[in-house]
């Protein structure tokens, strides 16, 4: 039977970590889904109660499972990239802990890797039939840099960072040993190297909401974040070249 882990990275998320997993467990039960599933969260360096709450959980939900990695090594791509390396899964999914996204489009995810139509699925903001509630500089930001992404590296992408994602082990496999970012451009990288390499990447529209069931403020700085993940943008840029 086929397999598929729903896969979401936690650092510090104590405060919404139980709800959302609540609510994530519940909905894919309810969908009676013609394929075996687990849902993994997987830790990287929490430093408050997020292992602790998602241990008990995992004891009492038996598709609930922890990956916690003790290793002292940071940020969300070092943390993504050593869970799929290790899942035997034949599709890997991922999400934001937030739920930002509504839980509803997961079909939409996953249908096309099944239906063997794409290699990757991602989810937008910015398709025309998506529907969006965040902040106005959020939604600037997303744009401005979706131009520029799309400009420098040539793509056909929207949206490159949404935490809305599937694809099969497969296409992960060949795909690993080209990424070399371990912080929050992995998104950007998988997307563009499956395009050059010549993955069929698959865009589906959403509904995204900012803080969706979130008790918490967000923590990222959003220009500091930017910066950042522009700078990837000129890296990436580079690199490509040799597969011109």
């Amino acid at each position: 039977m086929l397999t598929i882990d729903f896969c979401l990275p936690a650092h510090n998320e104590e405060k919404i970590l139980a709800q959302n997993l609540e609510r994530l467990l519940a909905y894919l039960r309810s969908q009676n889904l013609p394929y075996a599933w687990q849902a993994i969260v997987i830790l990287n360096g929490s430093i408050d109660n997020t292992l602790l709450i998602a241990n008990k959980f995992a004891e009492t939900n038996s598709e609930l499972k922890v990956y916690n990695i003790k290793e002292a090594i940071k940020g969300k791509g070092n943390a993504l990239k050593k869970y799929f390396s290790e899942s035997s899964a034949d599709i890997i999914a991922y999400m934001d802990v937030d739920l930002a996204t509504d839980l509803k489009f997961i079909n939409n995810l996953i249908a096309p890797l099944i239906n063997k139509e794409a290699d990757l699925v991602i989810g937008s903001r910015l398709l025309k039939a998506s529907k969006t509630d965040r902040s106005l500089i959020r939604e600037f930001i997303s744009q401005i840099y979706s131009l520029l992404a799309r400009t420098l590296l040539k793509s056909s992408i929207k949206d490159f960072q949404c935490g809305f994602k599937a694809l099969t082990r497969e296409t992960w496999r060949a795909l690993m040993p080209l990424i070399s970012d371990s912080l929050w451009s992995l998104d950007t990288e998988l997307i563009v190297l499956a395009e050059k390499q010549g993955y069929r990447v698959k865009e589906i529209p959403i509904e995204w909401q900012d803080g969706r069931f979130v008790k918490r403020p967000s923590r990222i700085n959003l220009l500091k974040a930017s910066l950042e993940l522009w700078t990837k943008v000129f890296e990436l840029r580079r690199r490509l070249k040799k597969f011109q």
